[in-house]
């Protein structure tokens, strides 16, 4: 059986004409003439993408990405080569994009399903995107009326409802609040464990690094390296870095790396080794992504944070100790709490559960966590809960609180990453006296060995 990829780009280039007189325009259009002088947006560009694969593109401002992900579309045509795209593709390029602004938010997304080919359960695609958006009363205003977050939430709850095989998105996770963005990696994430095609241009590495195996690094239209997604990032690093590094030392570490700069495909495409499938994320024996699966009487009823001083907060500092509450009721044989901190790239932080402590019972029933919280980076995190039935193996997920605990942090994070654990003594030796061998010791205590985190 031949291969068909989902994305199969050969010698794609663009180059936008800059003379701007209407009739050489019209004459060039219909003659067929080719553009001679112009800017040159992409050259010569290779890439297949296979069913079920993700691959990020970056690159400067200006290095072509977003061309190559509108040609893609289908929403502007190339100059020269091909991209061609087999299954549905949805382009996420301009939240919004198309809306009319006269027309109700309702009014928009039932356009957008017909545009898309998603006409079928036209009423129930409507309630879930309604459900998604969660603008309220504003789905039947007017788009014009909206504020810039509201219309974010009504274009991708939209692009998350139209049954996509290919997902192709262009720099927009960065808009809405805290819990519109957890919503959106947790779409992406799914997207992708259930075997979607994703291509993802950012300027975030933590973005694209978080969602993408391969990464396709553009520069000025030509393609300078693709390959795994860490190899290629260090190779971009080395370029920002006003060329500190050599170019024969930068080329050690491509060879090093295993990245290579994109050949002309083959005429023909070989059928390529079987890829590893999406690993999804797996904590605590259960997949917090997975949908729930308990009954009216499975539910979690409320999460509650509570800083040193006891009381509800939003606004927390690293090294505190703080309680977390997780009020459940279920019927569950085996019933297990558990939560889940993530970052405001839908990253899992850190977490824990409740084990074998509660018993089956209707009634509501509250576990407490106690904690000292590590030094998290300063910003946005979000506290998931979950009710599992440790009756079966792994875990069945029955019931979770996904956006009802939103908290910022505050840490001085004094080692990088997404946590450390804050150095607790630090001591310096240095020679007291010229030819003495003395040793003066200084140190400087920030807490005692047994503070750690």
């Amino acid at each position: 059986m031949s291969f068909e990829p989902a994305v199969l780009i050969e010698g794609l280039g663009k180059v936008y004409r800059t003379d701007d007189r209407p009739v050489r325009q019209l004459v060039d259009r219909t003659i067929g003439r080719p553009v001679k002088d112009g800017l040159v947006a992409l050259s010569d560009v290779d890439l297949v993408v296979e069913r079920g694969e993700t691959v990020g593109i970056i690159g400067h401002n200006g290095s072509g990405k977003s061309t190559l992900l509108q040609i893609v579309c289908g929403l502007m045509e190339p100059t020269t080569g091909t991209a061609t795209t087999r299954g549905r593709a949805v382009g996420l390029l301009e939240l919004g994009a198309g809306f009319d602004p006269d027309f109700t938010g309702r009014e928009n997304a039932l356009l957008a399903m017909q545009m898309y080919g998603s006409t079928d359960r036209a009423v129930e695609r409507l309630a879930a995107i309604e459900a998604f958006a969660r603008i309220a009363t504003y789905i039947d205003r007017p788009v014009r009326e909206y504020s810039s977050g509201m219309f974010a939430r009504l274009a991708f709850a939209v692009a998350a409802h139209v049954d996509a095989d290919i997902l192709i998105v262009d720099e927009i996770l960065s808009v809405g609040d805290a819990a519109f963005q957890q919503k959106c990696m947790r779409f992406l994430r799914r997207f992708v464990t259930d075997g979607g095609t994703l291509l993802l241009a950012s300027h975030s590495e933590q973005y694209v690094r978080s969602l993408c195996r391969r990464v396709l690094w553009l520069d000025r239209g030509i393609v300078r390296a693709l390959g795994p997604a860490s190899d290629v990032f260090a190779l971009y690093a080395a370029e920002c870095a006003d060329d500190e590094v050599g170019q024969t030392e930068k080329e050690g570490l491509q060879v090093r790396a295993g990245v290579r700069p994109m050949a002309s495909l083959p005429d023909a495409v070989a059928e390529p080794p079987a890829i590893e499938a999406a690993t999804r994320p797996k904590t605590f024996g259960f997949d917090p992504d997975s949908r729930p699966t308990g009954s009216d009487g499975d539910a979690i009823e409320a999460v509650t944070l509570r800083g040193p001083d006891g009381r509800s907060s939003a606004v927390f500092k690293g090294g505190e100790t703080v309680d977390l509450s997780v009020r459940a009721r279920t019927g569950a044989a085996k019933p297990v709490v558990a939560f889940l901190v993530r970052n405001a790239l839908g990253r899992i932080v850190f977490g824990d559960n409740s084990g074998a402590l509660l018993s089956a019972s209707q009634k509501p029933a509250t576990v407490r966590f106690r904690f000292r919280l590590p030094y998290l980076a300063t910003g946005n995190h979000a506290v998931e809960a979950y009710l599992l039935d440790a009756e079966e193996d792994p875990p069945l997920l029955i019931a979770r609180a996904l956006d009802r605990c939103l908290i910022t942090i505050q840490s001085p994070h004094i080692g990088g990453g997404l946590a450390n654990i804050a150095p607790r003594h630090v001591s310096i030796e240095i020679a007291s006296g010229a030819g003495t061998g003395g040793l003066e010791s200084r140190a400087a205590m920030a807490g005692s060995e047994t503070d750690a985190v």
